[in-house]
C-alpha cells in the first residue's frame, strides 16, 4: 500500500481536495487546527482520512504529530500561506514526492516600478526545492475569490501534472477583489 498523501488545510480551503482523493481510493492524513472538525469528515469519509489535529505554526508540534502516524507521505498538498522555512523544510523532509505549494495572490504583487501588467508564472519565488510545485491562487475574471471546490480542483490537477499553475488572473492588479 502506497504511503498517504498529506493535506494540510484539510477542514477548509482543500476540504473538497480530501473528498475527492479519499473517492480516488488514497490513504489521506488531513491536517487542521480543529480535532472537531476533522473528526466530522472522518465519519463521513471512512478509515482513508486519518485526522491530525494541529497548528502548521508550531513546527515541532506538527512534525511530533505527523511523524506518530507514519513516517513519510507519497504526495502533499499544503495550505500554509504564512509558514516559516523550518514548517516547509519539516513538510519536505516528510513527503517523498511531489508537494503542492497553494500560495495566496499576493505572491504576484508588482514590484514598485514594475510593469503591472506583466506577469510570469516562472518568477514565483519556489518557497522549496523541486519537486515542490506551486498553485498561484488568483481570482476570476469576473473579479470574485475561487470556491474551495474551485481550488481543490486546481491542487489535485498540480499534483497530477506536476505543473506550477495560476488559478485565473493576478492582472490587472486594480481588479484584485476585496479581502
Amino acid at each position: 500500500m502506497p504511503a498517504p498523501v498529506l493535506v494540510l488545510g484539510a477542514t477548509g480551503i482543500l476540504r473538497p481536495a480530501v473528498v475527492r482523493l479519499v473517492e480516488d481510493g488514497r490513504t489521506v492524513v488531513g491536517v487542521a487546527r480543529s480535532a472537531p472538525e476533522l473528526a466530522e469528515l472522518a465519519a463521513v469519509l471512512g478509515p482513508r482520512l486519518i485526522p491530525a489535529a494541529a497548528d502548521y505554526l508550531d513546527t515541532q508540534g506538527l512534525l511530533r504529530t505527523l511523524t506518530a502516524i507514519v513516517a513519510s507521505f507519497s504526495a502533499a498538498v499544503v495550505y500554509a500561506p504564512v509558514a516559516d522555512d523550518e514548517t516547509l523544510a519539516v513538510l519536505r523532509l516528510l513527503t517523498d514526492g511531489p508537494v503542492v505549494d497553494l500560495l495566496v495572490s499576493e505572491y504576484a504583487q508588482p514590484a514598485p516600478g514594475a510593469d503591472p501588467a506583466a506577469f510570469c508564472l516562472s518568477e514565483l519565488p519556489a518557497r522549496q526545492a523541486a519537486p515542490w510545485r506551486s498553485l498561484l491562487l488568483g481570482w476570476t475574471s469576473e473579479g470574485r475569490w475561487h470556491t474551495p471546490e474551485e481550488i481543490s480542483a486546481a491542487a489535485v490537477e498540480v499534483l497530477a501534472t506536476g505543473q506550477d499553475t495560476l488559478l485565473g488572473v493576478v492582472r490587472p492588479w486594480s481588479t484584485r477583489p476585496a479581502s
